[in-house]
């Protein structure tokens, strides 16, 4: 494309500015965070007026919301799609986060067409790529989520939540060290962000290491005592001690809002709730997660995750296994036809 004038240059400086705070706040996940993104995504819009950044600025912020819980509706996100496509059609800004919506609806496969079009335009978009990588995860496919979050971290590698994703994929496909070597490095730069320190917490825990978890959950859980990711992740590193009431104590409105809306929060309310025996409610966790959420890594948790014995070991657990590898397979299916 031909340089744009110098006017219409600084116009879209100040967009890309105001765009890059919502994007910073939003991946921190945090109430406060995802809050404040939405307040400067709309501030951003009355005064620079409507343009195709600030407009997905602020569905990256309602999705945003929706993901930690704070609002199950996307209804104003998908508002803002089609607004970004009224005025610019066929706008990658556009796909991208049709994509995402889709995947926030549970299904990853489906988003992945909307992704890949975007992703023709703009290939080494990062948020364009996480999304990708998170699709792929779901569906238990590590080869492309990997190919996908190396790609994000060679643009962007100072975000927090792409080291704690490609920890999450290297974790699902059974490399332990490499899992937890990443993650250190999303923990050590999302200090504010304490999603990445609770996955790490996990990722110690399945390679047995639950003192080092411990200490991590008790640094953060001080930090952020009310944040709904560290009580419920948290709850798995309890269960693991054997402390059953504290875990059926630990399931707060919030923490169910983050359960019924996050698929990795929805495996780790039954990983709990499995290893304290509740089997039923822990197996009600995973077909949510496999049947609305979509997440059906079935390598991982056929093989790999070490919380869901009690549940494959139960017949009906078992109906649950046989289900996600169908889905499983069916999708590897249809991605290679």
């Amino acid at each position: 494309e031909r340089a744009m004038p110098l006017d219409r240059l600084d116009d879209y400086l100040r967009d890309l500015q105001t765009y890059q705070r919502v994007r910073d706040d939003v991946y921190r996940f945090t109430d406060v965070s995802v809050e404040r993104a939405i307040r400067v995504a709309r501030e951003g819009l009355a005064t620079l007026g409507e343009s195709e950044l600030l407009m997905s600025a602020l569905c990256h912020a309602l999705i945003g919301a929706e993901w930690i819980g704070m609002d199950q509706d996307l209804s104003e996100a998908e508002a803002c799609v089609a607004t970004i496509f009224e005025r610019w059609p066929d706008s990658v800004y556009g796909h991208l986060l049709q994509g995402a919506i889709t995947y926030r609806r549970g299904r990853p496969r489906e988003a992945l067409a909307s992704l890949d079009h975007a992703r023709q335009v703009r290939p080494n978009d990062p948020d364009l790529l996480i999304y990708c990588s998170t699709c792929y995860w779901m569906l238990g496919q590590s080869a492309p989520a990997h190919a996908a979050i190396e790609q994000a971290l060679a643009v962007d590698p100072l975000n927090p939540v792409n080291w704690n994703m490609s920890g999450l994929i290297r974790l699902f496909a059974g490399d332990l060290e490499g899992s937890i070597a990443d993650l250190r490095r999303g923990a050590a730069l999302g200090d504010e962000t304490p999603m990445c320190q609770a996955t790490l917490a996990l990722a110690l825990m399945v390679a047995d290491r639950d003192d080092e978890a411990g200490r991590v959950f008790e640094q953060v859980a001080t930090r952020f005592p009310s944040d709904p990711y560290v009580q419920l992740w948290r709850l798995v590193w309890h269960a693991r001690r054997g402390d059953a009431q504290r875990v059926r104590d630990g399931f707060t409105k919030e923490v169910i809002a983050l359960v019924r809306v996050d698929e990795g929060c929805t495996y780790v309310a039954a990983a709990a709730l499995a290893l304290i025996g509740e089997i039923e409610p822990a197996i009600r966790c995973l077909e949510v997660m496999i049947r609305d959420r979509g997440l059906i890594a079935y390598p991982y948790f056929s093989t790999i995750d070490p919380f869901l014995a009690k549940v494959r070991a139960d017949e009906r657990g078992q109906a649950v296994m046989r289900e996600m590898e169908a889905r499983y397979r069916e999708s590897l299916a249809t991605s290679s036809a």
